[in-house]
């Protein structure tokens, strides 16, 4: 935040005095250009839209002091930034942003107008006003789109519209995905869906746990004939396997998936999810047939069938190991009815409620509002 006010307030320390040095109409119209509508846009992007109003209102008292002698230049650029902050949040492809420049210049025109007629302006001061402010808007949109890049890669910021970019089928690990596994393609597809109805539901992140689940599996890319969405009928390898060996090769999808996202610099938030999204439950299916197979049940430790792996922290990630376990039974299991569906789904939530699968993610939850 320091980065971005510091870095705005000098650009347009710069703009107001080459503006000072000019003389006649220039000296009228050189101030539209300054770029507050672009901090708004930074902001309201990368953090979130009520904070964004308080430091757009924290820049403007700075701009006050440079605009003393011509306060027209902060009253077009404070409403025209205070409309960014309103409708930004609504952008999601990049090249939106551009196309945002020009609604902002408009915005930009129509103040002109007004203070020009209401001041008794001139009409050629007030047509090079309105040029000038209809470049600033789109000085705003160029500006903005190129430290959010910046920004993204250097703080390790997620914005809506990376999130976006993510979960495009393009991405170099979903097309691998979609030719090598194609059953765990689909399976995350269909996982996303429920996590992003989950996540608006509660008001979670539905980006992100969107685009999470679209890599959480990604480690299957290492043995995808080891799960059975890619296997073909009469074609299941671990029937050759102990059920050790198989637990170990199921398990290490999540460690394999953590280190592709990090080979491809996948967002911290995505990796975070891949790591938790089963945390340190049972490998059921084989824990019970080892058991089975034993002479002395007893003997068998849960902890050598479970996944070595932390607990989901936040509601993000617990959503994404809800939707992939509802997911994954219910594509394997004859389900006749919606009431048998729900007293299933009813079922696996409750089961990791009381493994404790959820607890860290409660506590993470009250210490944020807390803090």
């Amino acid at each position: 935040l320091g980065a971005f006010l510091v870095g705005f307030l000098i650009l347009c320390q710069t703009i107001m005095v080459v503006t000072y040095s000019m003389n006649g109409t220039l000296y009228s119209v050189l101030g539209y250009l300054l770029p507050l509508p672009a901090l708004a846009i930074v902001l309201t992007t990368m953090i979130n839209q009520r904070f964004s109003y308080f430091l757009v209102a924290i820049a403007s008292m700075f701009l006050a002091v440079m605009t003393l002698s011509q306060p027209a230049y902060l009253i077009v650029t404070l409403i025209s930034s205070l409309f960014t902050v309103h409708m930004v949040g609504r952008i999601r492809e990049r090249y939106q942003l551009v196309a945002f420049g020009f609604y902002i210049g408009i915005i930009n025109v129509v103040l002109i107008l007004c203070m020009g007629f209401i001041g008794d302006q001139n009409t050629t001061t007030m047509v090079i006003a309105s040029v000038v402010g209809l470049a600033g808007g789109f000085l705003s949109s160029l500006l903005a789109l190129g430290v959010i890049p910046i920004a993204e890669n250097k703080f390790s910021m997620n914005t809506p519209m990376k999130l976006m970019e993510l979960s495009n089928p393009g991405h170099p690990l979903i097309k691998r995905l979609m030719t090598e596994a194609p059953g765990t393609y689909y399976h995350s597809v269909l996982v996303g869906n429920l996590a992003e109805a989950g996540a608006d539901a509660i008001g979670a992140d539905s980006l992100l746990v969107r685009a999470a689940s679209y890599f959480h599996d990604i480690g299957k890319l290492e043995r995808p004939q080891y799960f059975v969405e890619n296997q073909e009928p009469n074609m299941n390898p671990h029937e050759k396997l102990t059920p050790s060996l198989s637990t170990l090769i199921i398990i290490s999808h999540v460690k394999d998936g953590v280190e592709m996202a990090e080979d491809y610099d996948l967002p911290q938030a995505i990796i975070d999810i891949i790591n938790e999204h089963h945390g340190n439950s049972v490998v059921r299916y084989f824990y019970h047939k080892a058991k089975e197979m034993a002479d002395n049940p007893d003997e068998i430790s849960r902890e050598a069938f479970s996944y070595p792996n932390p607990r989901p922290q936040t509601r993000e990630s617990a959503i994404v190991m809800m939707a992939d376990s509802v997911q994954a039974a219910l594509q394997s299991q004859s389900i006749r009815s919606r009431g048998d569906m729900e007293a299933r789904i009813h079922e696996i939530i409750q089961a990791q409620l009381n493994d404790g699968q959820f607890e860290e993610v409660f506590f993470f939850s009250c210490r944020k509002a807390t803090a």
